[in-house]
C-alpha cells in the first residue's frame, strides 16, 4: 500500500528498490502478530460563501 502513494513514488525513483526494502524492515520490526496498525485521520473543512 504504502508503495503507491506519491511521496513513495518520488523515493523510489530517488533511492530505487532500496526504499521499498526499508519499509519493508520497519514493518518487521514494529509488527504485532503480523500486523501493524496506522491510525488516519481525515480533517474537512468548510464553509459559506458570502452573500
Amino acid at each position: 500500500m504504502s508503495a503507491s502513494s506519491t511521496r513513495a513514488q518520488c523515493a523510489l525513483a530517488a533511492v530505487g528498490p532500496e526504499f521499498l526494502n526499508r519499509v519493508r524492515e520497519l514493518g518487521r520490526r514494529h509488527a504485532d502478530g503480523g500486523r501493524i496498525e496506522v491510525p488516519y485521520v481525515s480533517e474537512a473543512f468548510y464553509g459559506t460563501a458570502a452573500p
